[in-house]
């Protein structure tokens, strides 16, 4: 990586942290052939620059992608890598924790917890949280400019090995490998999102969305019908104003015996909770477990 794209790096990790702790969610552009947009605009023309503004990708996966390897799964990586995630809406941390916990085979729990405590820190302070993550700024300067050199020694030792032999075949990117993996999970989670919101919409948006996924999914693995589950728990029970999902994914985790090492704690202040009335359509049938061969929606 020459010095130019170091600097560019670190130029869009400061304007991720100055952008989120405003409440906005950062985009990154890939421009072709390392061209700036005004470039691309004189030699390409308006409409190939209004394609690559169309075609952008998460800022947040990218910094995720540096993290991930550049800090070799130390125990920094999961704290690093739950700052980033709670900086975002908290409609994005259920699929960027299954990432994280895809890329570095943890426990999905621990970086579910760590999340949450970098997401209260971010919830009562995001310009000193932002601050804090630009002040270390030169630690990823260092480990991009490492990962350079090592890089280019490498290069440079594969080229003297195969100097006039056919070159190895490329090996499979990583990145691909992962997509083609999580591809199902990622689906399931927006499926377990979709059912979680149809209910009560607080389920999604709070920070303990993550929790309640993840309960989800076990149930569902163990057999049960969840949607029937759910729907009668939210309406039978009463779910606090400040943690709902946590208190539903404790209910269903009960109710299932699907328990794990993570208990929600639900918050004071219970009231009943407000269910769709598409959702209470549902609620004539008992729950029972679902057919093996029949997804959970």
């Amino acid at each position: 990586m020459a010095s130019g794209a170091v600097a560019g790096q670190i130029a869009a990790e400061r304007a991720f942290w100055m952008l989120t702790a405003r409440g906005d969610t950062p985009r990154r552009l890939q421009m072709p052939n390392g061209q700036d947009p005004a470039e691309v605009l004189e030699h390409s023309g308006p409409t190939a620059l209004g394609a690559c503004l169309h075609d952008t990708f998460s800022l947040a996966r990218h910094l995720l992608d540096e993290r991930l390897g550049n800090l070799n799964r130390s125990p920094q990586t999961t704290d690093a890598c739950a700052a980033i995630i709670a900086a975002q809406p908290p409609h994005t941390w259920a699929e960027q924790i299954e990432y994280v916990t895809a890329r570095t085979n943890l426990v999905q729990g621990v970086v579910q917890q760590a999340v949450a405590g970098a997401a209260q820190r971010w919830t009562l302070d995001p310009l000193g949280a932002a601050q804090h993550q630009i002040g270390d700024l030169s630690a990823v300067r260092a480990r991009l400019q490492q990962a350079d050199l090592v890089l280019t020694a490498d290069g440079a030792a594969k080229r003297r090995l195969h100097s006039g032999q056919r070159s190895e075949e490329p090996k499979p990117n990583g990145a691909t490998a992962l997509g083609a993996k999580t591809t199902n999970e990622l689906a399931r989670l927006e499926a377990c999102r979709q059912l979680a919101h149809s209910i009560d919409s607080r389920l999604t948006t709070g920070q303990d969305w993550p929790i309640l996924a993840r309960a989800i999914q076990e149930a569902d693995d163990a057999g049960y019908d969840v949607a029937r589950e759910l729907i009668q728990l939210a309406t039978e029970g009463k779910l606090s104003t400040e943690h709902p999902a946590a208190e539903l994914a404790y209910g269903l985790r009960a109710t299932t015996q699907t328990f794990d090492d993570i208990e929600p704690s639900p918050g004071p202040d219970p009231k009943p909770a407000a269910v769709s009335s598409a959702a209470r359509s549902l609620l004539n049938t008992p729950p029972s477990r679902r057919h093996p061969s029949r997804p959970f929606r």
